[in-house]
């Protein structure tokens, strides 16, 4: 008798075959048949009515590593079918740790870059592990999806040289002592490392955020202790970032995947609006490491980046020194210096100001609307910037101005901060160096939520604009995304492999309006989409999503890098 037969599929199998009508069998977390029924007996029948089946969907951007231990069922993500996520993204992993200094400095790396509360981190996350080994021994049993998790420069950085990691250059006995950590780590389940050189992130005590000080020397001998380990990935943050990779961080990006050999991996790709035409350089560098022979793989933004926030609290501005002072105060003095027509013309000046390095986004974007304001709701769903120039104002005094009248209150959200060119994200989805996201999920809880990509994919840019066929879109969002980091045993519907599923409508499919829950431990907040259209999730074979409903079961596992390689080139 098997455990579960599901019957009257519409079968997209992940490898970029054209759709077929069958069944599919599933027995002790594996599928054990696809397409015809056998004649056992099976404990679960299900009739789906047409329904696409296809394998549990892959994520290759996370932040996840602290919410396994308040929220282990990776939500919102599962509930639009994602099954396996990547954790350990930016250089930011929990583990290794050596001290209680060590364990300080890295819930203050993810409370300050990563927007996970040091509040919440010190509520929920024991530590009860020093190396990488014992965190993942620490998660395996409460996960709800499959997790397969890098070590993170900076916490390595960290670990082997304390404070100096954000000061200065690794000494070659710090980065042997490195190398060591990771060649540990690889033998423990990671798979691979994180780094993260982009010039736009400011880690705490305002210093570099450590893996920025790090030289190609030492990430080229942690890229080469992957390889020698067996092989793994490196993802990356390259330097300057942002949707920019300079000339010699492009050639390392490719040293490092000969040197790992496995994929490197950056994040993320999408376009700019101060640089329109660079995506179609960074499509051709890709483009050339393949020639070159190097797995050069790019997360690619599927949607709009939207940035939410309020001045209670953010980092959005912290570029902007006045404006970064000012944030920086308690409420009534930061109510007061916003206020204060003295240091508006400076606030004015900076957000203005077309030099002002990475911020330059910011203010040029310049699409900024209300989404909440208490005293001011005739302003909400319209562009600050129009209502600025009907008013004959400056939009910073309008922005400013409604804020202090709600006592900072006001929700205010960026439309379109990047991506959004749609023809241009047409064309980087469709490179065959494009891996779908980005989510960030797990991080930046009041400001983001970025699982809406793999709707946005299938419902929007297959269903509305029909940029490549519904079996392409899985296979990039399965097979390929497993491919890209080694994972061997699922994304496919093929007897044999892991039975992570995901029935869907794709007439459907899609992804709800941001919502708000107050769900967070301490009584804090996280903003969510729901998932339109997709009906169950399974994961090793167990239901873990019914209807948009969680279950409250854990079959989650750490993945590891499969033995062999499957092929990445694109389907025909």
């Amino acid at each position: 008798m098997i455990d579960l037969r599901i019957r009257g599929a519409t079968i997209v199998d992940g490898t970029g075959a054209e759709r077929f009508a069958g069944n599919l069998e599933v027995d002790a977390g594996k599928i054990t048949a696809v397409g015809e029924a056998t004649r056992e007996s099976a404990r679960q029948t299900l009739d789906v009515d047409g329904l696409v089946v296809s394998p549990g969907f892959f994520d290759l951007h996370t932040h996840y590593d602290a919410q396994w231990f308040w929220e282990p069922s990776a939500s919102p993500s599962c509930w639009h079918g994602i099954t396996s996520v990547l954790t350990g993204n930016c250089g930011f992993s929990l583990a290794p740790v050596a001290c209680d200094a060590d364990r300080e400095y890295l819930k203050l790396l993810f409370s300050q870059v990563e927007g996970v509360s040091q509040a919440l981190l010190d509520r929920v996350v024991d530590f009860r592990w020093s190396g990488f080994g014992e965190y993942l021994e620490r998660i395996e049993p409460v996960l709800g999806v499959n997790v397969a998790s890098q070590i993170g420069h900076s916490a390595m950085r960290h670990c082997a040289m304390g404070a100096d990691a954000y000061e200065r250059e690794a000494s070659p006995l710090e980065i042997a002592a490195m190398s060591e950590m990771l060649r540990k780590a690889m033998s423990e389940g990671a798979i691979g490392f994180s780094t993260l050189q982009a010039t736009f992130e400011v880690g705490p005590f305002e210093k570099p955020v450590p893996s920025q000080l790090a030289t190609h020397d030492e990430l080229r001998a942690l890229a080469k202790t992957v390889g020698a380990a067996g092989g793994g990935i490196v993802t990356v943050s390259p330097h300057p970032g942002a949707a920019d990779i300079d000339d010699a961080y492009q050639a390392l990006l490719i040293e490092m995947s000969q040197l790992a050999r496995g994929a490197s991996l950056w994040n993320a790709f999408q376009h700019r609006w101060d640089q329109p035409e660079r995506w179609r350089d960074l499509l051709a560098f890709m483009d050339r490491a393949a020639r070159d022979g190097a797995q050069v793989y790019s997360v690619a933004r599927c949607q709009s980046l939207d940035l939410e926030f309020d001045f209670l609290a953010t980092r959005l501005f912290v570029y902007f020194p006045t404006w970064h002072d000012a944030l920086s105060l308690d409420h009534g003095d930061k109510r007061a210096r916003l206020a204060d027509p003295g240091v508006r013309e400076a606030l004015r000046r900076e957000f203005n100001d077309p030099e002002q390095g990475p911020s330059q986004m910011i203010a040029r974007s310049r699409i900024v609307e209300v989404l909440r304001s208490n005293k001011h709701p005739e302003l909400e769903g319209r562009p600050l910037c129009q209502i600025a120039d009907e008013r004959g104002l400056d939009l910073v005094d309008l922005m400013l101005d409604t804020a202090v009248d709600d006592d900072l209150e006001t929700r205010f959200v960026y439309r379109g901060l990047m991506n959004g060119d749609p023809q241009a994200v047409r064309e980087i989805l469709q490179s065959p160096y494009c891996v779908p996201g980005v989510s960030d999920a797990g991080a930046h809880l009041d400001m983001d939520c970025g699982v809406d990509f793999s709707g946005r994919l299938l419902g929007h840019w297959v269903r509305s604009e029909g940029i490549f066929s519904l079996e392409e879109a899985v296979r990039r969002l399965t097979s390929f995304s497993a491919d890209v980091i080694g994972v061997t045993d699922r994304g496919r519907l093929q007897p044999g492999q892991a039975a992570d599923l995901v029935l869907f409508d794709p007439d459907t499919i899609a992804a709800g309006e941001r919502e708000t829950l107050r769900d967070v431990p301490g009584g804090g907040t996280r903003i969510v989409q729901r998932a339109i259209g997709v009906e169950k999730v399974f994961v090793n074979g167990e239901l873990l999503v019914d209807g948009g409903r969680p279950c409250d079961v854990h079959p989650g596992r750490v993945l590891r890098r499969g033995s062999g390689a499957n092929s990445l080139a694109p389907a025909e």
